[in-house]
């Protein structure tokens, strides 16, 4: 019985509630949220949205895709598919495209030309196009000069560092994601002591769930205190 509600516990960890509904929105993250809601008004039909890991892109990203009826598009897609073919779809999303890039770097040239010739073919379509990304454009390492051009063309919005609102929020719907209970006693005494990066409220869900299923404990405050100090050693060489 106890492997069966351990695999039936992992079976459902990745099941996040998606949906605008579902999004908290504070004051760090109101500007993207609007943005991404307000899609039919964008720029050529082109946003790009910015953000850290676990900040809410990809929540953003899906809750507008079941909106927009929108198609994502892989590095597999951009290498293999007909362009023309790819705009007749109402709405496309590449995420995370700068991990993307720098996946396979003897592929890097290959993805930013398939990228430049998709950007002509949606110019004759009117298809609109959400990209997520980490880091801006410049960061981007690219080589093609007239791709750089359209993507700095495109509107561009960003999730800023979480508020005290938003991090207490972010922890207790990543707990919930995960079946598990956490008291907003402990949720308050966390957010209070955690780094204050959507990355770091990530690992210490995924570290607190770790160890109750391999202990088989209770979410504790004791049990949280514990894990903020495996977590803070982790992280203290780490710079943000």
């Amino acid at each position: 019985m106890k492997n069966g509600r351990k695999q039936l516990v992992f079976d459902l960890a990745s099941s996040a509630s998606l949906g605008f509904e579902n999004f908290f929105v504070s004051e760090s993250n109101n500007l993207a949220a609007q943005g991404i809601k307000k899609w039919k008004f964008w720029t050529n039909r082109k946003l790009i949205l910015l953000g850290p890991k676990a900040s809410g892109k990809s929540h953003l990203a899906n809750s507008w895709a079941l909106e927009s009826d929108a198609v994502l598009v892989s590095s597999r897609d951009l290498l293999s598919r007909d362009f023309i073919d790819l705009g007749k779809n109402k709405a496309l999303i590449i995420e995370n495209i700068d991990e993307m890039l720098g996946r396979v770097i003897d592929q890097q040239n290959s993805i930013e030309e398939a990228l430049f010739h998709l950007f002509n073919s949606l110019s004759q379509s009117s298809c609109y196009l959400l990209i997520t990304a980490t880091l801006p454009v410049k960061s981007w390492s690219l080589r093609i000069p007239d791709l750089i051009s359209r993507l700095k063309s495109c509107e561009k919005i960003e999730l800023m560092p979480p508020d005290d609102r938003l991090l207490m929020a972010v922890m207790l719907k990543q707990f919930e994601d995960k079946q598990i209970s956490a008291s907003p006693e402990l949720i308050a005494f966390a957010s209070k002591r955690i780094r204050r990066t959507f990355e770091s409220v990530r690992k210490f869900v995924t570290m607190i769930d770790e160890l109750t299923l391999r202990e088989k404990r209770e979410v504790t405050i004791p049990v949280a205190t514990f894990v903020l100090d495996e977590l803070d050693e982790i992280e203290k060489d780490t710079k943000f």
